[in-house]
């Protein structure tokens, strides 16, 4: 119980981070634009060279690659966390905590109306372990 306490502390405390390090719902429709030997783009995100996103459409681009306001935690997290950041945001439990924290809601009442009582899924338990064992002093409050 103690270890799912630290766990959840860990993955609440830096919940916000998923934000920076999880899939943009930016637009792009992922068509391939014309080929009309055109090689600029226009930076619509719908898959031309130069646009703005990575072209699959789901407006991502590079979600690990650093961001000039990233704080510490954040850079500490897409740098060694990332593979877990994103995980953890295509799972349900790991993105249903981030939703609600990032909604204003307390973060314990967040993980738990999410139902980390009924035990932790993979994905946010292996984002908190990375975060808290490899980020833990960038990202203490």
């Amino acid at each position: 119980m103690q270890l799912r306490y630290a766990l959840v502390s860990s993955l609440c405390a830096t919940a916000l981070i998923l934000t920076a390090c999880g899939d943009d719902p930016a637009p792009g429709d992922g068509e391939t634009g014309e080929t009309t030997g055109e090689t600029t783009g226009d930076g619509d995100g719908d898959g031309d060279p130069s646009g703005d996103g990575d072209g699959d459409g789901d407006g991502d681009g590079d979600a690990c690659a650093p961001s000039p306001g990233d704080n510490a935690c954040q850079a500490c997290t897409k740098d060694l966390c990332c593979a877990e950041a994103q995980a953890c945001a295509a799972d349900e439990q790991c993105a249903c905590i981030v939703e609600c924290v990032e909604g204003g809601g307390n973060q314990m009442q967040c993980a738990f109306g999410c139902g980390v009582q009924m035990g932790l899924s993979d994905a946010t338990t292996a984002f908190g372990q990375c975060v808290q064992g490899q980020c833990g002093d960038a990202c203490t409050p």
